[in-house]
C-alpha cells in the first residue's frame, strides 16, 4: 500500500509539473494516446523503472515492443495466465506467464497514466499464486 501511494504521488507530481502532451486531444482508443501515456510515465524516474522492468520481463527492447502488451478496455486491469508444460518422461515442468494490460479508455489522460503505472507494478511483480 505504501509503495502504491508513493508511486501515485510521484506520478501526480510529474503530471502536474509538466504540460500534458497532445495525446490528451486524441481519440480515446487511439494507439497514439496510449503511446502518449507511456511517454508521460517515462518522465519520472519511478515510471521509467517500471517501464524498464516490464521491457526486461517481456524481453522487448523498446517502448514499441511494450505496446504489444497494452490495450484499451472498459476497465483498467492486468491479466496473467500461468501455463505449465509438463514432460512426463523426464518429470520436468516448465512454466510460462502471459500478461496483458487493459487500460480504461474513457478517462482523462492523467488517469490513464496513473492506471498504467499501477497495472505495470502488478505486471512486473513476481506471482504469488501457482
Amino acid at each position: 500500500m505504501k509503495r502504491s501511494l508513493a508511486l501515485g504521488l510521484v506520478l501526480l507530481q510529474t503530471l502536474v509539473s509538466r504540460p500534458v502532451s497532445h495525446a490528451e486531444t486524441l481519440p480515446p482508443e487511439s494507439l497514439e494516446r496510449l503511446q502518449g501515456a507511456v511517454l508521460i510515465l517515462l518522465r519520472s524516474s519511478m515510471g521509467r523503472t517500471l517501464v524498464d522492468s516490464a521491457k526486461a520481463l517481456w524481453n522487448v527492447d523498446s517502448e514499441k515492443g511494450l505496446m504489444t502488451y497494452l490495450k484499451w478496455g472498459r476497465v483498467s486491469r492486468t491479466d496473467a495466465v500461468l501455463i505449465r508444460h509438463f514432460d512426463p518422461q523426464s518429470g520436468t515442468e516448465k512454466r510460462e506467464r502471459e500478461i496483458s494490460i487493459s487500460l480504461r479508455s474513457s478517462q482523462r489522460l492523467q488517469d490513464v497514466v496513473l492506471d498504467l503505472a499501477h497495472e505495470l507494478s502488478h505486471a512486473v511483480s513476481k506471482p504469488v499464486w501457482d
